[in-house]
């Protein structure tokens, strides 16, 4: 199935260009980020276990599908995109608790559309899962969310990083809790799916069907929680519904096919596996026999008084102890066809008729009992099938409930219990609540496979207080997400270690001004054997500016994007891939690259581009002095000629320059922005990615930052067509072997 396409719309005018995100619902605006990277990767994932569909049920033989369809547990593509809407939706609840603040902050930091567009949050076309949010390798779907919450809103709150960064070392002190709580991670996840399915919104029929299990009236509601009156309830409906319907044949037939399915399996369980398709054969058998009984029997005829002794012996040799009603008729007339005299003929088809009168109405009759009979045994299966899915979500839930408690077992008295973090889990404190709990974790039923003649009380008793408790048992998965987020950044950790790459804890700086100084940083997103270190220095006494020229392909975004990247790190998860990693946290981070033109608005590519900047410069010179922002700009202006967007670059640099506010990156081609260094006294540093010639017309990209401007590039017209061609042979290699 077509799977519905979830995307950001964001208009590009200078009103919207720094709109800061709002934190009274930022879960709404992560949804669709959640949505692509949870559902998109599981496109094509439909195992048993996750059979979670109660479409096509209603009280009507037109409004259900075959039993065998009716509670088919699957989630399609729409519902499961609902399912996690809703799911997430219920994040807003507690947006202003101490929960929420703990994992992002208090302030806006950047628009996730630069988020996603620098691939923080989301990755590329051809890749989607080559961005920063999935280096990290949370389990849970929780983990997805609370993951995506993180590296969406960065915060400047050192307390808030100083505990991250605490979290994340008890889990690096004790790897075995670590690996225990994956463990009980693995657990959630298998489950979390089928779980979500009580979040689901159902159609008037389907409500309809799964209310009727149930007494309804107000005065009636509270025996419901009653497993015992439930399951006699049931068990009465479902018997006087059979003893009414069903005729004694098909119940001796019936208790026949039974007895006999038992001779060949020897085994007892064996027949509650072939009872659908005994019990569908029965009726089918049944239906006949019961026309049977009204058939008229080829025997009759022997008492017809005949010259033709050969008609007469056709008709004593009849069929007369198999035959039913359409081949004993049709003996009749082959009998008085050409054999017997005039009047013979007219009394047996005259017989004939009468006794085909007397079948159809009598026939009819119990083809009508038959019709019920099928129906009820069908209603039956879809209830059997109604009580598998309630067991299914009992068994599911009831994995998640436990894991909580070993979460809980594992993590209490810990550093992680800090501030109430874990106040969610407080839910075992309500007594009704630990009644259900226990319900969950001590009947062994719910752990067992399903069976139809057992249970049905307790399942329907029990999936009913779920639906009064699930929001209770969805509230700790906020938790576990955030818990699930510090595991696997610990674990990224090790492994990083492990391939002597250097990763550290940042460290945050007092400074009214920005600061930064990244010490052997590196890109993540870069495989581990590529990966290049390098490093730069941002701080108030120096330069507050980096101006990277060359050409493209030659490693500038990977460099900045390698900065970006471990600036968003240090201020949500509290590290850094580098060495050491000073920072005074920005406030927040403006980036200017890749405007499109927006035909809608008359709007051109270069107006766009232009109108960023403009809207971007306007910010910069408002700043507050308690501000401290990071300026991106990534060949800003590409919709107009070279020495144009040259003098447009290095004009915004020397704005920005003014600002000590601000610290910025820009990365250009052109040649022109690089008299900022000199016309702003050093406040802009020019640095190049350097590229090697070891021979003519042939290149070493080395990703090295070097300090100074690219002049290898705008030096000599044959060097830059000679890197062009080899870059574009490169392109073709790689397009050959894949």
């Amino acid at each position: 199935m077509i799977r519905k396409t979830i995307a950001f719309f964001f208009a590009i005018n200078a009103g919207l260009c720094f709109a800061q995100t709002s934190i009274k619902n930022p879960f709404e605006l992560i949804a669709p980020i959640v949505l692509n990277e949870y559902i998109q990767p599981q496109k094509q994932e439909t195992t048993e276990a996750h059979e979670i569909n109660l479409q096509g049920l209603g009280s009507g033989a037109q409004e259900v599908k075959k039993a065998e369809e009716a509670v088919n547990l699957n989630l399609t593509p729409l519902e499961e995109e609902e399912v996690v809407k809703t799911y997430i939706s219920l994040f807003p609840q507690i947006i202003d608790s101490h929960i929420v603040h703990n994992i992002i902050g208090h302030e806006d930091f950047c628009s996730l559309q630069d988020l996603q567009k620098l691939n923080v949050l989301s990755g590329t076309a051809s890749d989607k899962t080559h961005s920063l949010k999935h280096i990290f390798p949370t389990k849970t779907q929780a983990g997805a969310i609370c993951k995506t919450l993180i590296l969406g809103h960065p915060t400047s709150n050192k307390k808030t990083l100083l505990q991250r960064q605490q979290e994340i070392r008890f889990f690096l002190k004790h790897p075995e809790i670590r690996v225990k709580l994956q463990e009980q991670l693995d657990v959630i996840a298998k489950n979390e799916r089928i779980f979500l399915n009580y979040f689901k919104a159902f159609s008037p029929i389907e409500e309809r069907e799964l209310n009727s299990y149930y007494f309804n009236a107000k005065f009636l509601k509270p025996i419901n929680k009653s497993p015992k009156t439930l399951e006699a309830y049931h068990l009465s409906i479902r018997a006087l519904t059979m003893l009414g319907f069903v005729p004694v044949q098909i119940w001796q037939r019936l208790s026949t096919e039974i007895a006999r399915t038992y001779q060949e399996t020897g085994s007892f369980p064996q027949i509650f596996t072939h009872l659908p398709e005994i019990m569908h054969n029965t009726c089918k058998k049944g239906f006949l026999d019961l026309l049977h009984q009204h058939n008229p029997r080829t025997n009759g005829l022997k008492k017809i008084e005949s010259t033709d002794g050969r008609a007469f012996s056709i008709a004593a040799t009849g069929k007369e102890h198999t035959s039913w009603g359409d081949i004993a008729l049709g003996a009749e007339y082959q009998l008085t066809e050409g054999h017997t005299p005039s009047n013979q003929i007219k009394r047996v088809g005259i017989r004939a008729l009468s006794q085909l009168f007397g079948i159809i109405p009598a026939a009819y009759l119990d083809a009508g009992t038959a019709q019920l009979a099928y129906q009820t045994i069908q209603e039956n299966k879809r209830f059997a099938s109604i009580l598998k899915n309630f067991h299914t979500k009992l068994h599911a839930t009831a994995k998640i409930v436990q894991a909580y408690r070993e979460i809980y077992t594992l993590i209490e008295g810990s550093p992680l219990q800090h501030d109430g973090l874990l106040e969610e889990f407080m839910l075992f404190r309500d007594n009704s609540f630990n009644q259900m709990v226990e319900t969950l974790e001590q009947n062994k039923w719910i752990n067992r496979p399903f069976s139809f003649i057992s249970n049905w009380g307790q399942i329907l008793a029990t999936n009913q207080q779920l639906e009064t408790y699930k929001a209770q048992i969805a509230q700790p998965l906020y938790e576990i997400g955030l818990l699930d987020t510090i595991a696997a950044t610990a674990t990224v950790i090790d492994q990083t270690t492990a391939s002597s790459l250097p990763i550290s804890f940042a460290s945050y700086e007092n400074s009214e001004q920005p600061s930064l100084v990244a010490l052997k940083f590196w890109n993540p997103l870069v495989t581990t054997h590529k990966a290049v270190l390098n490093s730069i220095e941002l701080l108030p006494e120096k330069a507050h500016g980096l101006l990277f020229t060359g050409p493209n392909g030659s490693g500038k975004s990977t460099n900045t994007k390698g900065i970006i990247f471990n600036i968003i790190l240090s201020q949500t998860l509290g590290i850094a891939f580098a060495q050491e990693f000073k920072i005074a946290p920005y406030t927040k981070l403006f980036a200017a690259f890749n405007e499109q033109e927006d035909v809608a608005q008359d709007l051109s590519s270069f107006m766009a581009e232009k109108m960023r900047i403009d809207a971007l410069c306007r910010t910069i010179e408002k700043l507050r002095p308690d501000e401290r922002v990071f300026v991106f700009m990534d060949e800003a202006v590409k919709g107009t000629v070279e020495e144009a967007a040259g003098e447009i670059i290095l004009d915004t640099c020397l704005k920005l320059a003014k600002q000590p506010q601000a610290h910025a990156l820009v990365i250009t081609h052109t040649q022109a922005p690089t008299q900022a260094e000199q016309l702003t006294n050093g406040i802009f540093k020019n640095y190049f990615v350097e590229v090697l010639e070891p021979r003519i017309n042939e290149f070493i990209r080395t990703f090295v930052l070097k300090e100074g401007a690219a002049q290898w590039w705008f030096s000599s017209p044959e060097t830059r067509k000679a890197f062009i061609k080899f870059l574009s042979n490169e392109e073709e290699m790689k397009i050959a072997a894949a």
